[in-house]
């Protein structure tokens, strides 16, 4: 069954409108990398608030699409359209690995962070950021001399 004018006009335009909300939002994932090695609290509120407002439209969007999956939709098109609706669906696909990368690289910087702020603790306190627990479940600082298979 091919689908109507309207219903390719509409998929189009869905298409359309991801690949826009899936590039601002890779704008964002990349606009937050310095605020995180700054760690620019404010500026990562701001941008944290503009990613969460973003995933919504691209949720509205998705739903929009139906219930039936893209490429069946795209299957179902007239061949006269389907070139111009693939080129839509490979380039909504190619922004979407982008977000991942940029998502990808902003979590090993907050690992990072996260780890110079756990040698910073043990380089003043002298304790390792992270409690172990004891044979008897109390939770200390350091494993002291109790083997880590014992802990």
């Amino acid at each position: 069954m091919d689908l109507s004018k309207d219903q390719f006009e509409n998929l189009r335009d869905c298409l359309v409108t991801l690949i826009a909300d899936s590039d601002e939002l890779c704008d964002l994932l990349l606009a937050e990398q310095p605020a995180l090695v700054a760690r620019d609290s404010q500026q990562l509120q701001q941008i944290i608030d503009a990613k969460r407002s973003k995933c919504a439209d691209v949720k509205r969007q998705t739903l929009a699409l139906g219930n039936t999956l893209l490429p069946k939709q795209l299957r179902s098109a007239d061949p006269s359209v389907l070139p111009e609706l693939e080129h839509l669906h490979t380039s909504l696909l190619a922004k979407a690995d982008q977000a991942q990368e940029y998502n990808a690289v902003n979590g090993k910087i907050v690992h990072r962070s996260q780890q110079s702020v756990r040698d910073l603790i043990h380089l003043i306190s002298g304790m390792d950021a992270e409690l172990l627990s004891g044979n008897q479940g109390q939770t200390m600082a350091s494993a002291k001399e109790t083997a880590i298979a014992k802990a």
